[in-house]
């Protein structure tokens, strides 16, 4: 007679290793349909891209050639490749291309997608819609501003100053400085589209207007977007702060040859980073009467002041080399004369 003994570990463990095998061959299919998806996808994309390559080219060339409508699924395929070719081409070609994308029979206005609860719809109305210069979905690019994604709110702005430069300003510079999650090279990216006379005088009148407590930080701004060269106004405001933090920043990014009497007056400020932009702004501006004031900060307690004067001194052009001799010869202090010849090696690397 056969006696069985039952285990429940034993029952248990086949169960669960059915179980494991089975997950294994629905993971192991699952990999497979996801990647002939893939395939067959990058397929028809490729497919759909030949043919509005071929349509786009046509229509660079001066020729009106017939446009098929477009199936839903296709909609991001063709956006991409337009919006490709309104990044890189300049002058009347671009007019004919917007012209053109006008007569294109989309499944949905592309506006629409600005609704849309999917990023990425949002993200392709954005860049197509500022591309073609849709004034008709302004309001709805507006809301987008105050969207808690950067990158949302970051191509909102773009397509408002590439739809409308003068008008964008008003919403934008406002709306996207106050947001601390963008990077101020994006910030400076976009309102660089807008061009410098437009951008500059309304940034310039934000700093002016602004607290103390921003201005160091916009006037960097105002650097990277290179508005003190097109119009300077880092001398106005550093006649009137009382933040030191602004007055450094006013010092190292100045393009106006009247800063050289502030600096001249700061180069004995207690801060030291005051100082030291200071020798920037005299290095840059400064006379031949100056360099008995850099020489003085080149015996600075602080390593950085030190090395900005030394810059400084080393970048004027009336400085030879027979007169760099005679700084280090009246020096006598071996701290201020190692941070000069430093700069010197540099220099004559560079």
């Amino acid at each position: 007679m056969l006696v069985t003994h039952t285990n429940p570990t034993g029952h248990f463990a086949f169960y669960a290793g059915g179980v494991a095998l089975l997950l294994l061959v629905f993971l192991v299919v699952q990999i497979f349909l996801t990647r002939l998806y893939l395939i067959v996808e990058l397929k028809r994309k490729k497919k759909v891209q030949l043919v509005w390559r071929k349509i786009i080219g046509e229509i660079l060339a001066g020729e009106s050639p017939e446009l098929p409508k477009v199936k839903r699924s296709e909609v991001f395929y063709v956006l991409e490749e337009f919006d490709y070719v309104f990044g890189i081409i300049r002058g009347s070609e671009v007019d004919s291309l917007r012209k053109e994308f006008g007569k294109i029979i989309f499944p949905s206005p592309i506006k629409n997608y600005l609704k849309s609860f999917n990023v990425k719809k949002r993200l392709f109305a954005l860049i197509t819609l500022g591309h073609i210069r849709d004034e008709d979905s302004w309001d709805l690019i507006v809301e987008l501003l105050v969207q808690t994604q950067p990158v949302l709110s970051l191509s909102a702005a773009r397509s408002l100053v590439l739809i409308n430069p003068e008008r964008a300003m008003n919403e934008v510079i406002p709306a996207i400085l106050q947001r601390n999650d963008i990077p101020w090279a994006n910030i400076a990216h976009v309102l660089k589209l807008a061009g410098p006379k437009v951008v500059c005088r309304k940034l310039s009148g934000l700093i002016f207007d602004t607290l103390e407590m921003r201005q160091a930080s916009l006037l960097r701004l105002y650097d990277v977007i290179q508005c003190e060269a097109e119009f300077s106004i880092t001398t106005r405001i550093l006649s009137r702060t009382v933040e030191d933090k602004v007055k450094s920043v006013c010092l190292n990014i100045s393009q106006d040859p009247g800063i050289v009497f502030q600096a001249r007056q700061y180069a004995h400020h207690d801060r030291w980073h005051v100082r030291m932009n200071a020798a920037v702004a005299l290095g840059r501006f400064g006379k031949e009467e100056d360099i008995p004031l850099l020489t003085g900060l080149l015996k600075d307690s602080q390593w950085w002041v030190r090395y900005r004067a030394a810059q400084a001194l080393v970048s004027m052009p009336f400085v030879d080399h027979g007169k760099i001799q005679q700084i280090r010869a009246d020096l006598k202090d071996r701290y201020a004369d190692d941070i000069l010849v430093q700069v010197l090696n540099e220099f004559k690397y560079a």
